[in-house]
């Protein structure tokens, strides 16, 4: 079909087209009306308890092309390569989409399918592309296959303004007063999204997708920058803090002020150039700002939700890079998570092992989901439209990346490539598919059997840029290299730590009274406390206690500072329980003062074995898993409790170098008696192996003789 024939064949019924628009801005123009006569934060809302979709967690492998050819023809064919012509590219896009692609698709193991719906042109604008969609949706389900749409969120606003004049006020607002752009491309712009206009929009815009049939709607471009000078938004803020200190008194004692009205979002020319964000205003924007993020993750879940509890809502969050998020991006991921059900990690973290020993990996941005039971979508097989991304694809072997997601992820392989790449994906990526679906009784759900918590704190991490986030990425980075299970756990995890023997603060600097409370309870009653740096020596408002509110559990005497100096490493007995205090984890690659914890510093701190040595201490001498194995190999462990077996996952990131061989693996447990069996499986290596097992008490223990990239243990009862 030529592009003329293409264009022609979809063109606007004007009709439709007016009706659409007019009732869209008759919507928006009363929900706006009706805020202006409204006091009541939005972020007061409350909203029901998410309930998944049943598919989600039925093992899910994707492709996916979710640019439509209107985006294509306004960047001129860039996505697709300059030596590309217009009719090429309209060629594959329709090869994606034809029977014979779906059907290659099927046998390969793919069962989502993600494709273009809406850019940010207009609905009507963007008519074909939704039509496409829904001729796409009605193919793949004949062939069982789900499919997934993305609803971008952008403004694209020389087509946009035309059909929806009042989208003009929907963008967000820079210090200056101009929009906020996306990408420096001139003709995006980020809206603000809890403009009530603007959610009326993407509504209509989910409901057009769940009627042209899709399982899965993808969020993209939700991450905002650090401010937002909208009207409306300052409104909401000044609103937002009258409710939560809703008397003067109140209100002066946290801000010094006696008035609401005149207070202004707050502007930092450069956010990062400051170490701490002290300033009770600010503060409290950064929980504002990251709370309206997840009102709006909430409020669209809850939408499509009540229009179809079948169809799953996915973002692309991205993920923990060492940075502080809620200040570039307004995202905290434990506000978020909560409300979707699978997300994007886009960042250039792939997977590999490197010369000056740093093991770099996506595992912790796939742990932020596991208690919320969210999976986690990477880009996992040779992906053309990805430039840098490619790095350990290079070769033609995306192993590594698909290893990574069957060990850490919540039963998804992630995205394998477009919808074409069943034609070049290479037999050991294919190997991998097989094993994911033939084995899927091994992966399927289940808790995480690792005894340590790695606390990542809201207030800790969200009003300081630099030392708290280089001390928890090091504390995580050594135990990822110790092959130690460990979970990361947020705030409102501390008031249950039953299932963990050590709780690990690294520089939570910032603490509430009540969560220091639930600590020294914790280590009184039997639990085990690693501390490092200023932890606990700032309360929630960042005010100085003179010394760690945990003073007495870690055995410390006087100012922080005083304490930091007297010993590198403190153990101390408190009720029942140990604890442990470093004076800091030392970068085995020095990080300067003002940068977050990048992958270049991902190495085990310079004192690994004292950091590691205190968590064994702290469990009692023991943890539940102990594997001795080169750094190369990380380790994950789940507890299948309905089938009676712990599943250990082990992924070799040197495979390009050499093979993993000879490890030990002990687990100390009470049931080690009732141990049957031990399997290893491999998708690199043929029929499932028997291994030979010895009991010593409440230790099993048992050697892997070797592995290439991924290894699945299965200990049965």
């Amino acid at each position: 079909m030529s592009r003329s024939q293409y264009l022609s064949n979809r063109l606007w019924r004007p009709v439709g087209r007016m009706l659409l628009t007019v009732s869209l801005v008759l919507q928006a123009a009363s929900l706006q009306q009706s805020l202006a006569q409204t006091t009541k934060p939005m972020v007061t809302k409350s909203w029901p308890k998410r309930v998944q979709p049943s598919w989600i967690n039925n093992g899910l492998v994707m492709v996916g092309n979710w640019e439509p050819l209107q985006w294509i023809y306004r960047k001129n064919w860039q996505n697709w390569g300059n030596a590309m012509s217009g009719k090429q590219a309209e060629a594959i896009f329709r090869e994606e989409r034809n029977e014979e692609t779906v059907i290659a698709l099927k046998k390969m193991g793919v069962n989502l399918v993600l494709t273009s719906f809406h850019k940010g042109f207009g609905i009507a604008n963007e008519k074909a592309s939704m039509d496409d969609a829904r001729a796409y949706a009605k193919l793949l389900h004949k062939h069982g296959l789900k499919v997934g749409v993305l609803v971008d969120m952008l403004l694209l606003y020389e087509e946009l303004y035309a059909e929806f004049p009042d989208s003009k006020n929907w963008h967000r607002v820079l210090y200056d007063g101009t929009p906020d752009v996306y990408d420096n491309d001139g003709y995006r712009y980020r809206p603000f999204l809890n403009n009530p206009a603007f959610i009326t929009y993407i509504k209509q815009v989910c409901k057009e997708a769940v009627d042209a049939g899709a399982d899965w709607i993808h969020f993209d471009i939700v991450n905002q920058t650090p401010e937002n000078f909208h009207p409306l938004a300052q409104q909401m803020f000044r609103e937002w803090l009258k409710a939560r200190y809703p008397t003067t008194d109140e209100w002066y004692f946290r801000s010094g002020l006696h008035f609401w009205d005149y207070v202004k979002v707050p502007h930092y020319s450069d956010p990062l150039s400051y170490e701490t964000y002290d300033q009770p205003i600010m503060q409290e924007y950064l929980i504002f700002k990251s709370q309206l993020l997840a009102d709006y993750a909430a409020e669209m879940s809850t939408y499509i939700r009540s229009l179809n509890p079948e169809i799953a809502v996915d973002w692309v969050t991205q993920g923990i890079t060492g940075d502080n998020r809620v200040m570039l991006n307004n995202m905290d991921f434990p506000r978020v998570l909560p409300w979707i059900d699978s997300y994007w990690s886009e960042d250039a973290d792939i997977p590999r092992y490197t010369e000056d020993g740093r093991l770099v990996s996506k595992i912790r941005s796939l742990k932020m989901g596991q208690q919320y039971n969210d999976v986690m979508f990477a880009y996992t097989g040779p992906n053309p439209a990805v430039e840098d991304r490619a790095i350990d694809t290079q070769e033609g072997d995306p192993r590594l990346l698909l290893a990574e997601s069957m060990a850490f992820n919540r039963q998804s392989l992630g995205e394998v490539g477009d919808p074409l790449i069943y034609k070049t994906f290479p037999e050991s990526g294919h190997r991998y598919v097989k094993f994911f679906w033939s084995n899927f009784d091994l992966l399927s759900k289940a808790p995480t059997a690792g005894d340590v918590a790695v606390l990542r704190g809201f207030t800790s991490l969200a009003f300081s840029n630099f030392a708290p986030h280089r001390e928890v990425g090091l504390a995580e980075q050594t135990l990822i290299q110790a092959q130690i299970p460990f979970d990361m756990i947020d705030d409102h995890n501390l008031a249950d730590l039953s299932k963990y023997r050590v709780l690990v603060l690294a520089d939570q600097d910032s603490m509430s009274d009540e969560q220091v409370a639930a600590v020294k309870e914790y280590v009184r009653k039997g639990g085990g406390l690693v501390a490092t740096a200023d932890t606990a020596r700032f309360d929630d408002w960042r005010r100085d206690r003179g010394k760690s509110g945990l003073s007495d559990v870690l055995g410390l005497d006087g100012h922080s500072e005083v304490a930091r100096t007297t010993s590198e490493v403190q153990r101390n007995q408190f009720g029942t329980g140990r604890a442990v205090y470093l004076r800091e984890l030392t970068p085995k690659i020095p990080v300067p003062t003002r940068s977050g914890f990048k992958a270049k510093y991902w190495a085990p701190a310079a004192n690994a074995k004292d950091f590691v040595d205190a968590v064994r201490w702290a469990a009692g001498g023991k943890l539940r898993w102990e594997i001795s194995s080169p750094p190369f190999v990380a380790t994950e462990a789940y507890d299948q409790q309905e089938k009676n077996r712990y599943i250990l996952h082990l992924v070799n990131y040197n495979f390009r170098k050499s093979p993993a061989r000879n490890i030990t693996v002990a687990i100390h447990m009470q049931d080690a008696s009732n141990i049957s069996k031990v399997t290893q499986y491999s998708p690199d290596q043929g029929a499932p192996s028997e291994l030979k097992f010895t009991r010593t008490g409440d230790a099993l223990t048992f050697t892997i003789p070797s592995f290439d990239v991924y290894s699945l243990i299965a200990i049965q009862k």
